[in-house]
């Protein structure tokens, strides 16, 4: 009988610690309970402290889509007029999103691999006169980087709002959104912040807030209208229960165990953590004699790895072999998505899970056909990841 465990190296949802899963399974309190409270008080501590926010956190029930939808209802009107960078699917979704409720879209798509140039992007604002700047931080389809640093203090110089997609990044790179002029940014649960999917997370600047208090022609919303759900925030916030809707009770307190974890553990420590193992994944793809979709290094995202496949390799039989041996990739997205697989490797990812794929991946393309070297790319990553040395950056 083949066993059902399974490494789950998709891009979210990912592994979860012990105590994440503990969490989980205790009896769900009531959502207008002290105790909750002092744990969704934590919770969006927590998260302003790891995003560096000088507004406030909202953490609903739903997901990074959800996410992006608040986001845009509630800082833009019918007047607006958005830049949003695409690169890849997600960027693409933000555009789709904004022109439902009748935004005016202007959208920069860069090349598949590529990321978004500061020059194109700034060259368009100005000649378009926009009054947002929309972009992916990480594309989970492609696994491209932005500049999300750059990128935006460009557009806040030209008075912009930015709002930024950390969905794949949040909790494994960092983002600065007081020191890099993000006034709103939207992620998920089920990624690097390692909690099951069922949170969207949005965080707003100051200069957001206020605007959000102040915009009366928002577009038109209930579940998402951030108006409701600011008085519930605040209150949270004082450690005393308030119902707007009822809250996903035991993801948020999940959520908070997660974020301690994090900061146990030093947000320098994650970062490098997470930047360390997609190097090593990088290395020994590319030692097997892989493609990677970014077309340079420095666009690499540290949480996810997006791979072409060799001529002759078919997505369905090449998953279907992964799967046997016990490793769960994600395939491809958007207009290429039977030519590439995508490996996540963010949240609680170790050495175990990391050489384990690759091991896979070896053998599933030999199988299908593919001249490899089997043991070269495990190598690689061991190679790296030795000279890095493994403690304290796994576990």
């Amino acid at each position: 009988m083949m066993s059902e465990r399974k490494i789950i190296m998709v891009p979210g949802p990912v592994n979860y610690e012990p105590s994440v899963l503990r969490e989980l399974s205790t009896p769900t309190p009531s959502h207008m309970s002290l105790d909750f409270a002092k744990a969704f008080k934590k919770a969006m501590e927590k998260l302003r402290e790891l995003l560096n926010v000088d507004g406030k956190v909202f953490i609903l029930a739903g997901g990074g889509t959800l996410a992006m939808e608040v986001a845009a209802v509630n800082v833009l009107n019918r007047n607006s007029k958005a830049l949003v960078v695409s690169t890849g699917v997600f960027g693409d979704r933000f555009a789709d999103l904004l022109t439902s409720y009748g935004v005016n879209v202007v959208k920069l798509s860069c090349k598949w691999g590529e990321a978004a140039s500061l020059d194109d992007v700034k060259a368009l604002l100005e000649a378009e006169g926009c009054d947002a700047l929309f972009l992916t931080h990480v594309d989970t389809s492609t696994s491209v980087l932005n500049n999300v640093k750059e990128l935006c203090r460009v557009a806040k110089d030209m008075g912009c709002l930015t709002v930024v997609d950390g969905v794949a990044a949040t909790g494994g790179i960092e983002e600065n959104m007081a020191g890099w002029g993000i006034d709103v940014l939207v992620t998920a649960s089920q990624k690097a912040l390692g909690v099951p999917p069922g949170l969207a997370i949005i965080a707003l600047s100051d200069d957001a807030l206020q605007l959000l208090r102040s915009n009366d022609r928002r577009l038109p919303c209930y579940y998402a209208s951030l108006h409701n759900w600011l008085p519930i925030v605040e209150s949270f916030e004082q450690g005393v229960p308030a119902y707007f809707s009822t809250p996903p009770v035991n993801l948020i307190q999940a959520l908070s165990v997660s974020l301690e974890l994090i900061f146990e553990e030093g947000l320098k420590k994650v970062y490098e953590r997470h930047a360390l193992v997609g190097k090593a994944f990088r290395e020994a793809l590319k030692k097997i004699g892989l493609k990677l979709i970014p077309v340079s290094e420095e666009i690499c995202a540290p949480t996810l790895t997006a791979v072409w496949y060799p001529d002759g390799v078919v997505d369905r039989e090449f998953r279907g072999l992964l799967n046997s041996l016990g490793v769960v990739v994600a395939g491809g997205l958007g207009p290429y998505s039977e030519r590439y697989f995508r490996i996540g490797h963010m949240g609680r990812v170790g050495f175990t899970d990391i050489v384990s794929t690759i091991a896979a991946v070896e053998i599933a393309l030999s199988k299908c056909g593919f001249e490899v070297k089997l043991g070269e790319g495990v190598a690689a990553a061991q190679d790296l990841l030795l000279k890095a040395g493994l403690t304290p950056l796994f576990y």
